[in-house]
């Protein structure tokens, strides 16, 4: 088979717990291999933290002219109303915990940690209502952490009922001692949009992107571009309530888990997990909804996200111009490949029903044959595998699917063709479904090389006024429309009339 590029993806399943069978030791900013999968690349150096940096992303606030405080135990930086004001604060100190907010305040209220806090930081607390909230930690800071009713916490969007229309945090450096919640820590504040962002320094805790108590979170969104996490990202929070998560992975290094969290899901919403290039580095395993690799090329090191080797939960798995060797182990449903080129060994605990192939992608998949309810193949794709489809399954082409291996047809499954295809099916062209299959079957039964065989009422959705014939021969698999009598006739009489005027001309 001709393939301009050749990536593999190596997509091992099998059952039981990655982060109780994984032993991570724990460096300035980088984990040893897992106990788990024979890590091959130990030749290969440490990628070295400043390659870990992607582009940061930035608040673009100005802190030039900003009210510093030196913050006394317990205090509260904003405590009168204010419908329009914005209030800049380069906090330098603090005795103890730290409130941004505890009045109603519709204004933005932009907080820079310079120094160092003893406890957490709260964004609204009590009966605080405020607008936009951001909190930066610079290079200079460092923020310590306490526990409240038992959640521990650095940083936290709510306390005691405190809400936000939005609350940022943006990690540029320094140090953050525990956890960072978007959410609430305590009581049932709401935060309507939740922005946390790592582009240096070091959490030594988690991230959260919802509460830890009966908090509500509409949308909560995590970007590591960079830094060192020695905990977990869980997206959603582990209680409340909470609406879409968005991860987005550029870099970094993340010890544990990234996870969708046990809060309760706003109806509808979606957790989705997206890991771009080859610069980061995550020692536990993926869990969401929907998963995207993107632009994974080779780092050269033996931490780079390119030799990831956790597992991957999800609906759905896209791979997005991936272009290594991957070894993971897949939970996954469907597959899609855009512009890859892609091997897998699958077995039968992947639960894999459905996979879309992108015009010039190629996938192999070994071991055992794919079962499938839906494939999906644009033009110029490959797939060498052994297929079965499920009784009511979806086959849909833009071209002929190239094939390396075995393909069984069940009566009663559909078949969608791209325009070009159908013009020539019914304008008696037989059309090219597959080729370079090694064995066809149709209902359990083998069928010959060189078999024609009448197939009316096996693809549910064709013309049921037409009749059709499949034929197998040197690995290519046809299907043609038989012209109706009447249709022949004519066809016949305008070849004699062409083969006559082509005598008289001659």
């Amino acid at each position: 088979m001709k393939r301009s590029l050749f990536i593999t993806v190596i997509l091992v399943c099998f059952t039981g717990s990655a982060s109780a069978a994984t032993s991570t030791v724990f460096t300035e900013y980088q984990a040893a291999a897992s106990d788990q999968v024979e890590n091959p690349y130990t030749a290969l150096p440490v990628m070295p933290l400043e390659d870990r940096n992607a582009a940061p992303t930035l608040s673009g606030i100005s802190y030039e002219g900003a009210t510093e405080v030196a913050a006394d135990a317990g205090q509260v930086l904003v405590e009168t109303a204010n419908d329009a004001a914005s209030q800049s604060f380069n906090l330098t100190s603090g005795d103890d915990w730290t409130a941004l907010v505890n009045t109603s305040y519709t204004g933005d209220i932009n907080v820079q940690v310079t120094g160092t806090t003893s406890a957490t930081v709260f964004g609204a607390m009590g009966s605080g209502e405020a607008g936009r909230i951001t909190l930066e930690i610079a290079s200079t800071g460092k923020v310590g952490g306490a526990s409240f009713y038992e959640q521990a916490a650095s940083i936290a969007g709510s306390h005691g009922g405190g809400a936000a229309a939005e609350f940022h945090v943006f990690v540029n450096g320094g140090s953050v001692t525990n956890d960072i919640v978007g959410g609430a820590v305590n009581g049932s504040g709401s935060i309507g949009a939740v922005h946390l962002v790592v582009n240096s320094g070091t959490v030594e805790g988690s991230l959260l992107g919802g509460s830890k108590t009966n908090g509500t979170v509409n949308a909560a969104a995590i970007t590591i571009n960079g830094g060192i996490i020695k905990g977990s990202i869980i997206a959603g929070g582990t209680t409340g309530t909470v609406g879409n998560t968005d991860v987005v992975i550029n870099g970094g290094f993340i010890a544990d888990d990234i996870t969708r969290g046990d809060a309760t899901r706003s109806e509808g919403a979606r957790a989705t997990v997206t890991v771009a290039g080859n610069k980061a580095y995550i020692g536990g395993n993926i869990t969401a909804d929907e998963v995207t690799l993107r632009d994974v090329s080779a780092s050269g090191f033996s931490d780079g996200f390119d030799r990831y080797a956790g597992s991957i939960t999800a609906e759905k798995l896209t791979l997005d111009n991936v272009q290594v060797d991957l070894k993971a182990t897949l939970y996954v449903s469907s597959i899609e490949l855009i512009s890859s080129s892609t091997s897998a060994e699958l077995d039968e605990n992947c639960g894999l029903n459905t996979l879309s192939l992108g015009s010039g992608s190629t996938f192999s998949a070994h071991e055992s044959p794919l079962t499938l309810t839906t494939l999906k193949a644009g033009t110029g794709a490959a797939l060498n595998a052994s297929i079965a489809f499920t009784a009511g399954a979806s086959l849909i082409l833009d071209g002929a699917l190239t094939m390396g291996s075995d393909v069984a047809l069940v009566s009663g499954m559909s078949l969608t063709l791209s325009e070009s295809m159908l013009a020539d099916l019914y304008g008696h062209k037989a059309v090219t479904l597959f080729t370079g299959v090694d064995k066809l079957t149709l209902d359990n039964a083998d069928l010959a090389d060189g078999t024609t065989l009448s197939i009316n009422g096996v693809f549910s959705n064709l013309d049921s006024g037409a009749d059709y014939t499949l034929t197998y021969i040197d690995g290519m698999v046809r299907l043609a429309v038989i012209p109706e009598p009447a249709t022949a006739t004519l066809n016949l009489l305008a070849l004699a009339a062409l083969a006559t005027r082509r005598r008289r001309k001659y």
